[in-house]
């Protein structure tokens, strides 16, 4: 008797957004109020897009993959002084009005990480 198992996995890209919010403030002619995480998720909103491609840049329906969940998370952060030593992060938080009503768009209310 064959014993079959199915597995199952998650995989996690983390983008870092801040050399474009700091030092693009503005896209279409819109500002970024401020460096505040109330007006950086109202400008996310708006502005932040996603899609999927394979090798070849080939566009892959997001609707073909049921489990992709896109978020938004912000965290302080302070900068190494020495070269080897690596930034030092605070607690994340999840920015769902971000991405949350819209198509892969996590909701903390729905979704599990």
């Amino acid at each position: 008797m064959l014993h079959h198992e199915i597995l199952s996995f998650s995989s996690v890209n983390q983008s870092l957004l801040v050399d474009l919010i700091v030092n693009k403030k503005t896209v279409g002619g819109d500002w970024i109020e401020s460096l505040d995480k109330d007006k950086v998720g109202e400008f996310l909103r708006k502005h932040l897009h996603w899609r999927v491609s394979a090798l070849g840049h080939k566009e892959i329906d997001i609707t073909n993959i049921p489990s992709l969940k896109v978020s938004v998370a912000v965290a302080t952060a302070t900068l190494p002084i020495a070269d080897d030593k690596f930034v030092q992060y605070g607690d994340f938080e999840v920015l769902d009005k971000v991405t949350s009503g819209r198509l892969s768009g996590f909701n903390s209310l729905k979704d599990n990480l």
